[in-house]
């Protein structure tokens, strides 16, 4: 089941479907996104989840999921009363992608993201595969959401100074934003004021004697010689021969 779970309304009927022809001992391969990737949790502290037509937010993903919290969805399956078997979840492959987005944030802010990443090694997911065995339920399953393959367990434990960390930088990141913003809006106000004061100029420039009698001039010659009429050519060509007497300078 290939990006299939993600898009479907009752994910659990359909698993629980599937399992209904398998045998017992047999194996059911899944793969699903990891709505944890760093790209999404970036996008989600500027204020922002919106979907496109493909990705982790494509426009037909109707679930979505951690790693944990898939693995705890097939703990929920394993402890309904209605069937005679359980499943047992193991993460056989993740496939890692940072976008370019991610990337550029990262080299603009290392020391914040890389709290991210000490604090969970999920953000450089993009996808798992997932393997599924059906057994029977009297054997001894133990809880997927305990343990990864390999019986290393999750790390469930609030690191209270990690966090502490990351909030501290994030501070320091918005202090700087705001100090950036601040002095972008007082160049923009300096230049707003100069605006205004060339505005003030031309007008001035407008209104007095001497702009009359240029405009005067040259309707005066625009009427007399009109741009591209041969009148105005000869103009040209009887002003640069006052201009330079001897002939134009030639170069070598």
């Amino acid at each position: 089941c290939a990006d299939v779970i993600e898009h479907l309304k009752w994910p659990t009927e359909f698993l629980l479907n599937i399992n209904r022809t398998l045998k017992m001992g047999g194996y059911l391969l899944v793969s699903i996104p990891n709505i944890a990737n760093i790209d999404i949790v970036l996008h989600l502290l500027g204020g922002k989840f919106n979907y496109s037509n493909l990705g982790l937010l494509d426009n037909t993903h109707l679930r979505f999921f951690t790693q944990s919290s898939f693995l705890e969805w097939v703990d929920s399956i394993n402890q309904m009363a209605e069937i005679d078997y359980s499943l047992k979840c193991d993460k056989i492959q993740e496939i890692k992608y940072i976008s370019d987005f991610s990337n550029t944030m990262q080299r603009k802010y290392p020391e914040v993201i890389d709290c991210f990443f000490q604090k969970s090694d999920e953000l450089s997911n993009f996808q798992y595969i997932m393997r599924f065995q059906k057994v029977a339920r009297n054997d001894p399953v133990q809880q997927t959401h305990d343990l990864f393959p390999g019986g290393e367990r999750i790390a469930e434990k609030q690191d209270g100074q990690s966090l502490e960390r990351v909030v501290n930088n994030l501070d320091r990141v918005m202090r700087d934003l705001k100090t950036e913003v601040d002095s972008k809006e007082q160049q923009i106000s300096k230049l707003e004021e100069t605006l205004a004061l060339n505005k003030h100029l031309l007008d001035n420039i407008y209104k007095s004697d001497a702009w009359k009698i240029v405009g005067r001039y040259f309707r005066f010659r625009d009427g007399l010689f009109p741009l591209g009429s041969r009148r105005r050519k000869w103009v040209k060509v009887l002003w640069e021969r006052i201009r330079h007497p001897a002939g134009p300078k030639k170069t070598r």
